[in-house]
């Protein structure tokens, strides 16, 4: 009852980050979709755990930096350049099934295509992204917008004789392309890029150094980014120094990373380490874990501490560590979903406080749905908190959540948020728990659909507030167009705000769709009022690359202390 009180890696099907922004101008998708993991970072549908990390910052880094990101749960363990099972959203490459293509920046949120007749379509009705072949450069184009920017990313295409799926170039926002400078067969050696300002050409670089002997053979060493302007020396700015685990290390396995050590120049040809990450795995054998599998993960104030409290953190016992760690996780060996976590309750602040959540899962006793289904749920999620509250979150086959449940900790109170998505994955419905009356998960759909009558049995029917997107079916096929809301599943829909979007398309094609305007309806009761804000775009020649924006906001009247015309 709920009252209202290359070498790529194998990846799974999942949804993309874009799918959950919530921006409409930032690709259109919905304003409602819910999170797909817990804050820190467990994902509801299987349990994986999904560690993201920062080893270089670069003022406008986009491609130019580096961000691993950790995926517990793949069809099979990945052997990359930075260790098992760590991911490099700067060395984002393309990967073929079928007649389908991942386009992988993070592997817990790739970018899906299906090949339409010559096109390629986005999965899951995502948008403000495409996927362009050149059958005579071989090349694949992936588009991003973000925001109003195009963020523009080439890969070699399968039909290369060479390195298919591997990053040729990315071009980002300003215009400014980071390239592939070096390599050697599919392993990236360096990128650079360049700016000019004032007649003088800055160039800068990101040089990687591989380990060439002993267990960390082919790994990641060092990356370091330097910059050269106009016709003088390269400078060194900063530094990242990798560790790997070795044969007989009892903390983790063979090319397990270890430690991520960030330096900054000393300014006399030296380096000064400024933040150390640290990781522990637990192994083959272990009861609690399985092989590759993330234990301890130690920030650099973690780090810091650890060091002032003298404690030798190669050899230390994990219960000394354990009040240290930034997050602690426990597995179930066979189906590798995490069952614990203890994670500090402020990931910069070690010594705040700990919180300890414990995870159990549950899957559909009818199993998978016969057909594309985004109303059928998989996977039940049981996060209970420290205080014996429960989260409980029930996701599609896609990793979407459906219904997520409070439970108060006595377990007699429930407050439960029901999504209802289209034929294309997006979210139609956000029902809030005063809409919501209960659940049966003997349902398939959980709510009890009745076709006869076209209602719900667990929404009510008068009352309660239900949060309704409309989106465009044509020209700006699949962004919003309207937001409403209504009392009850049967009520009247009332507008709240609703989006037009311009067009522009460049030389090979690509067409954006950036917001024209967002125009709000504060009268319930008429859309006759309205509050328009607009905005329009001029675009660099042949490119999808902004050059100006305007934003034209709206009238204020005079008793209201405005001039009364817009601006």
């Amino acid at each position: 009852d709920c009252s209202c009180p290359c070498n790529c890696p194998a990846i799974s099907d999942n949804r993309t980050p874009s799918d959950f922004n919530g921006m409409p101008n930032l690709g259109g998708g919905d304003a409602t979709a819910p999170p797909p993991s817990t804050f820190a970072p467990v994902r509801f549908m299987d349990g994986a755990v999904s560690q993201v990390e920062s080893d270089l910052q670069i003022p406008n880094g986009e491609l130019f930096s580096h961000v691993r990101s950790y995926g517990s749960i793949a069809s099979s363990d990945y052997d990359g350049d930075n260790g098992y099972n760590w991911y490099l959203q700067q060395l984002p490459y393309a990967v073929q099934s079928g007649t389908s293509i991942a386009i992988v920046f993070n592997i817990n949120s790739p970018f899906w295509f299906n090949l339409s007749g010559s096109s390629y379509v986005p999965r899951h009705g995502n948008v403000g992204v495409a996927l362009v072949e050149d059958t005579v450069a071989k090349t694949l184009t992936f588009t991003m917008l973000q925001g109003t920017q195009v963020l523009t990313t080439v890969f070699n295409s399968f039909s290369a004789t060479a390195n298919q799926g591997l990053l040729v170039s990315q071009t980002d926002g300003r215009g400014i392309t980071t390239s592939v400078y070096a390599h050697t067969g599919a392993r990236i050696d360096e990128l650079r890029r360049s700016y000019t300002i004032s007649g003088v050409t800055t160039t800068e670089a990101l040089a990687y150094t591989y380990f060439s002997s002993g267990s960390a053979f082919g790994k990641i060493q060092q990356i370091t980014y330097r910059r050269q302007v106009g016709a003088g020396s390269w400078s060194d700015l900063q530094q990242v120094v990798y560790a790997y685990y070795g044969w007989t290390d009892a903390q983790g396995s063979l090319n397990d990373l270890k430690s991520a050590t960030q330096q900054l120049t000393d300014g006399s040809g030296g380096w000064n380490t400024i933040g150390v990450m640290y990781y522990r795995y637990y192994k083959t054998g272990d009861s609690l874990g399985f092989s590759h599998a993330l234990k301890m993960h130690f920030g650099p104030e973690a780090y810091r501490q650890i060091f002032n409290a003298s404690i030798n953190i190669d050899t230390a016992s994990d219960a000394t560590l354990l009040p240290y760690a930034d997050h602690y996780f426990e597995y179930n060996p066979s189906t590798k979903a995490a069952t614990k976590e203890i994670s500090q309750v402020c990931e910069s602040c070690v010594g705040g406080g700990t919180s300890t959540d414990l995870f159990a899962y549950t899957t559909n006793p009818h199993g998978m749905p016969g057909s594309t289904n985004y109303n059928y749920w998989m996977t039940k999620c049981e996060q209970t908190l420290p205080d014996s509250s429960k989260i409980i979150v029930y996701t599609n086959a896609y990793g979407m959540p459906m219904l997520r449940i409070g439970v108060n900790p006595a377990g007699t109170k429930k407050r439960c948020t029901f999504y209802l998505y289209d034929s294309n994955g997006r979210v139609i419905w956000k029902a809030r728990p005063s809409a919501v009356n209960g659940y049966d998960d003997t349902k398939n759909d959980l709510m009890d659909y009745n076709s006869g009558t076209g209602l719900y049995t667990y929404l009510n029917t008068s009352t309660g507030l239900i949060e309704v997107t409309d989106y465009y079916s044509s020209g700006a096929t699949g962004y919003v167009q309207n937001q409403k809301v209504r009392q009850g599943q049967s009520g009247s829909d009332i507008l709240v705000r609703s989006y037009t979007y311009s067009s522009n398309t460049d030389s090979n094609g690509t067409t954006v769709y950036p917001v024209a305007t967002v125009v709000d309806y504060p009268d319930a009761t008429t859309t006759a009022t309205t509050i328009t804000t607009s905005y329009s775009y001029t675009y660099y020649s042949g490119t999808n690359q902004l050059s100006q924006k305007v934003t034209t906001l709206p009238s204020i009247a005079s008793g209201q202390n405005g001039s009364g015309t817009s601006a």
